[in-house]
């Protein structure tokens, strides 16, 4: 198995990043809940969003389309308040735009935003009027006309948090204690982006220089400790630097091993670890190898998938 290039969505890219957003959202939920609102902040936001992630726990199926379909369904589904609804809406017009592609390329994933964030705008009336709606508009236009280009996925993804964060109030952008729901909601969307922002800034930063490709691998310096994912998988190769690859492997992650010659076949490397992205370990190991038995275990929330070498 080979990671797929940054110029387009597979589904396994898909299931991460959707998992970092809500990751990532998920970091700021206290001190974006809400003050004696009715609403309860961002709370319904949160359990709309976890129950798309929840929804592709056990999904078998591996194109994108497929599992935007589940995971819009269900964010849809389980939507809750104004903030629960608009994330439902906004991830059920983005899988009806994918529908049935295998994988989608930076043009394609910039309309999805756009019929994502058109949908919120066109069914918002539980929308509260102010920075939430500005943004949905706003978001929706500039998808639009980085759908009509040829972007690069870093750029549509970077563009997409750009301008959910213009729509933001000034006072907003420095302060998180909103006092009305419409803030809350739109900053909840930022958080969001971001999350999906963070999670394929790392995967864009695939180098083939051995010596230079350990320090650009992490997106935002070291990684945390905070690891989400157990690795498991089985590096094929004819001879493999021990040195090189234990280095390379600690970088991304910890409790990191390392067996040679499993099952007593010599060109064989059983690798385990623990990582926030596997992808990024994938990525790093690709030119190494063939890729079998791959395993990745969401530690937190039980998210397992096995995909096939």
């Amino acid at each position: 198995m080979r990671v797929n290039e940054q110029k387009c969505v597979s589904g396994l890219r898909f299931k991460f990043s959707l998992l970092e957003a809500f990751n990532w959202l998920n970091r700021f939920r206290g001190e974006l809940s809400a003050k004696n609102i009715e609403d309860e902040g961002l709370e319904n936001m949160y359990f709309a969003l976890k129950a798309a992630v929840d929804s592709l726990k056990n999904a078998k199926e591996r194109s994108c389309g497929k599992l935007a379909v589940i995971a819009g369904s269900a964010a849809l589904n389980n939507a809750q308040g104004a903030s629960g609804k608009a994330i439902g809406y906004f991830l059920h017009g983005f899988s009806l735009c994918v529908q049935d592609k295998e994988k989608l390329s930076a043009s394609e994933l910039a309309l999805c935003f756009y019929e994502g964030a058109r949908n919120v705008s066109q069914d918002g009336e539980f929308l509260e009027k102010g920075s939430i709606i500005n943004l949905v508009k706003n978001l929706a236009q500039d998808c639009l006309e980085m759908s009509r280009g040829n972007p690069s996925l870093i750029e549509v993804v970077q563009k997409v948090y750009d301008s959910a964060r213009a729509s933001l109030s000034p006072d907003e952008k420095d302060a998180l204690e909103a006092a009305k729901i419409a803030e809350l909601e739109a900053k909840g969307f930022v958080h969001f982006f971001e999350g999906i922002l963070r999670y394929n800034l790392g995967q864009s930063r695939r180098v083939k220089s051995r010596t230079k490709l350990i320090s650009v691998l992490t997106p935002f310096g070291k990684i945390s400790s905070d690891f989400c994912f157990r690795v498991e998988f089985v590096l094929e190769a004819k001879s493999v630097d021990n040195t090189y690859l234990n280095t390379l492997l600690n970088s991304l992650g910890d409790s990191v091993s390392i067996e040679s010659n499993h099952n007593n076949l010599k060109n064989r490397t059983k690798i385990v670890l623990r990582t926030q992205l596997p992808e990024l370990v994938f990525d790093g190991v690709a030119d190494l190898g063939k890729l079998l038995f791959v395993k990745v275990e969401d530690m937190a929330g039980n998210n397992n998938a096995d995909y096939a070498s």
